[in-house]
């Protein structure tokens, strides 16, 4: 242990735990594996995932001036990465710190200027620095030593993803605008495809799609188009005569789900592709938040909040048009409490939904929702970090007056160690 770090302390229950520690010093967690890891006032730690046990603490202060629970980072299995500054490509020094995640110990720190973003796997991370208002460069590193592998200017970056080993991204270089997939260790160009692309989607990390596709989606036209990840052929395509807004994949990449400007939403089959969605679910009343993620896990209902902050929640079901009324709250739950506040967000887990509803500090809570209603509700220090679901518990960061949080909480009941 080193001389300045901050007190922990963790209380055990039957599988569940809570650590907590001085306030305003823990991060949201990421887990790998067996691991939970966190930042504590701005040094990374090592939990046990099943006991909440600390493995190691790294003496290496990294986030730069972040508050913590403003610091972000990405665990990739073997290593901590870790941004000094928030990713707007504005900041005069963002650079990264890579910590090794058996030990804490820092392979290496880079200071290459304004970073916009960064992606990673196992073996690389590539990163992308703002040269001018449009102007980028994508580079890409060895993970675990810092080594350049390959660097690349382009003329503007629209949108870039990675996925099967390979940084797909829309933009224009010196060939034109179009949708390009490089190597990752190499950087030699696999595919290029020239329509143009408003975003590109992947399928959510865990998810198993076959084969591998990627969305591009031109939302200006409302087309969209998947295409093999492997050789950029596209596999099909749906056109949508009206605008729409952010599209989400889920079930691998098996659903396409997204909304358009008369306030519908949308579920696209990539396996048994048709000429239109095979669902359509209509607001009851008002159209839905335009920014808000969509969330369908695998209780077989779609959720979703409406420009009042109401939650909404119908049975995904059979093909065709369905209604998307409000959720329906135990008469128990008060008024005051049910609306989502205006940062509100959908974190969906393997079989529910979490939510964290508008409330006072006093009457925080945070709500697990299955079958289209109120799974638990369990108070909790206010945060505006969202939930990890981790196998079958969920991890909560609380802020609270006095002390910190870090919650392991059981995902079926709420049960909590210090509930």
């Amino acid at each position: 242990m080193f001389a300045d770090a901050a007190q922990v302390n963790v209380l055990r229950d039957n599988g569940r735990w809570t650590l907590t520690a001085p306030r305003r010093t823990l991060s949201r967690p990421a887990v790998w594996g067996d691991r939970v890891y966190v930042l504590v006032d701005g040094h990374a730690a090592a939990l046990d995932r099943a006991d909440g046990s600390v493995l190691w603490r790294s003496p290496h202060r990294v986030g730069g001036e972040l508050e913590s629970r403003q610091m972000e980072f990405t665990a990739t299995g073997g290593h901590l990465v870790v941004p000094s500054d928030r990713l707007t490509g504005t900041a005069e020094k963002a650079g990264l710190s890579v910590l090794d995640a058996g030990s804490g110990a820092l392979c290496w720190q880079s200071d290459a200027g304004p970073l916009a973003a960064y992606h990673t796997d196992r073996r690389t991370l590539v990163t992308v620095h703002r040269t001018g208002i449009r102007p980028c460069r994508i580079t890409a590193l060895d993970l675990a030593t810092g080594t350049r592998l390959w660097q690349r200017e382009v003329r503007s970056l629209g949108t870039a993803v990675l996925a099967a080993g390979r940084l797909i991204t829309f933009g224009e270089d010196e060939q034109g605008y179009g949708t390009v997939a490089l190597d990752l260790r190499s950087g030699a160009e696999r595919w290029r495809d020239t329509h143009f692309t408003t975003m590109l989607a992947v399928p959510p990390a865990g998810g198993a799609p076959h084969p591998p596709q990627l969305l591009a989606w031109n939302w200006i036209e409302g087309h969209m188009r998947w295409l093999s990840l492997k050789t950029g052929r596209e596999t099909g395509a749906f056109e949508v005569t009206r605008q729409i807004y952010r599209a989400q994949m889920t079930n691998g990449s098996r659903n396409i789900w997204v909304r358009d400007k008369s306030r519908r939403v949308h579920r696209y089959d990539t396996a048994a592709p048709a000429d239109g969605p095979s669902h359509t679910f209509h607001p009851l009343r008002r159209g839905l938040m335009q920014y808000r993620e969509l969330a369908a896990p695998g209780d077989g209902w779609l959720y979703a909040i409406d420009r009042a902050r109401h939650l909404l929640a119908a049975p995904i079901g059979p093909g065709g048009r369905h209604l998307l009324p409000r959720l329906r709250w135990p008469a128990s739950v008060p008024r005051r409490t049910r609306r989502m506040g205006y940062s509100g967000v959908l974190t969906a887990g393997p079989g529910q939904v979490y939510v964290v509803p508008q409330a006072s500090v006093a009457d925080h809570r945070v709500v697990a929702l299955r079958d289209g209603g109120v799974l638990w509700r369990l108070p909790h220090d206010y945060s505006d970090l969202r939930p990890v679901p981790t196998g079958d518990g969920v991890l909560l960061t609380g802020h609270g007056p006095e002390r910190d949080r870090l919650r392991l909480v059981d995902a079926d009941t709420g049960a909590a160690a210090d509930a």
